[in-house]
């Protein structure tokens, strides 16, 4: 897999484009790192629940994989590889459980977390989004405006926790964010993730979340505390990293380039980037990240950083949005 050689700069002309050189090792970068993607899902498969021990693609990294995708502009990618996001796409409609939502592996039951990425992965292709899914999600809302992994009425106690990171995902998914879901996610971000690694990269997942969101939905609070959660460098988690380079291109900080160029130091010999260490969980309900493989954070972390460092080089994911507006720059 080709390496982005931080020696050979990307260089711009006057318009403000970016230099040949500096787009065709992108391209190669990007369709390596699908080949990879695709290599694991052949490899894995996924037909449902089977009892012959065989290893199962989890579909919240195939969703990821093909939402990460759709931010890469078309000119990336060739006739194979959009011939296969298409083969993903497929296997995501057709995974779906009926009158409900998807499954990571085809046995556990449909979650809020694996259905909320399906949704984000389909819509950004305009496929047809099961209205059983969008009903899974608003069933799995609780009354103080956050979401957990699994309906209050099939799977309650601590083995279904409201969880922060399910939260943010499905109201990206529902396209919303009322009053309560504003403000549960303001207050867990202001005094309940904890300093710890694992607290840091749950708050930014969060955050980077919360800037994919449309424009309007977050309440300036929240935007408050986004705003100051982009301020650290220096990560050791290339995919933590990849999250941050998102951030700062979101909010339109010059100091993205800072970042971007951390993270592709990152980068491994083979092309890839490393994978991450799992959070603690809160309950077994929390998240499906608990069910990931070593190699599948790899692609996760690898499709993440790809997709931001292609947002950082042609700049198609800046926005320009009354909220970012708002929110203003960070100081350097």
């Amino acid at each position: 897999m080709m390496v982005l050689d931080e020696s050979a700069a990307p260089t711009r002309n006057m318009e403000g484009t970016v230099a040949p050189l500096a787009q065709a090792s992108l391209k190669l970068s990007v369709a390596d790192a699908i080949a990879d993607c695709l290599r694991w899902l052949s490899r894995a498969g996924w037909n449902g629940c089977d009892n012959d021990g065989a290893q199962r693609a989890n579909l919240w990294v195939t969703a990821c994989i093909v939402a990460r995708l759709a931010e890469v502009s078309s000119e990336y990618l060739s006739g194979d590889i959009k011939a296969r996001i298409k083969q993903s796409l497929d296997l995501l409609e057709r995974s779906h459980v009926s009158e409900s939502g998807w499954s990571p592996d085809g046995c556990k039951p449909s979650d809020a977390f694996t259905t909320s990425w399906a949704i984000i992965g389909l819509r950004a292709y305009c496929r047809r989004i099961p209205r059983a899914a969008i009903n899974l999600l608003l069933a799995c809302r609780r009354s103080n405006g956050g979401f957990s992994a699994y309906p209050g009425d099939q799977w309650g106690g601590s083995d279904n926790p409201i969880c922060p990171e399910i939260t943010v995902t499905a109201l990206r998914a529902l396209n919303m964010c009322d009053r309560d879901g504003g403000d549960f996610l303001t207050s867990r971000l202001r005094n309940e993730l904890s300093s710890t690694l694992a607290g840091k990269s749950r708050r930014f997942y969060i955050c980077s979340e919360i800037l994919d969101w449309e424009g309007g939905l977050a309440p300036w609070p929240l935007l408050n505390l986004v705003t100051q959660s982009a301020v650290q460098f220096d990560l050791e988690s290339p995919y933590d990293q990849a999250l941050l380079l998102r951030m700062l291109l979101r909010l339109r900080n010059q100091r993205a380039r800072l970042a971007a160029s951390a993270l592709q130091k990152m980068q491994l010999a083979d092309g890839s980037w490393p994978g991450f260490n799992l959070p603690e969980l809160s309950g077994p309900g929390s998240t499906v990240c608990h069910l990931l493989s070593f190699e599948e954070t790899s692609l996760i972390a690898s499709v993440t950083a790809l997709s931001a460092l292609v947002m950082h080089e042609l700049q198609p994911g800046l926005y320009h949005r009354p909220d970012m507006h708002r929110a203003g720059r960070l100081r350097d």
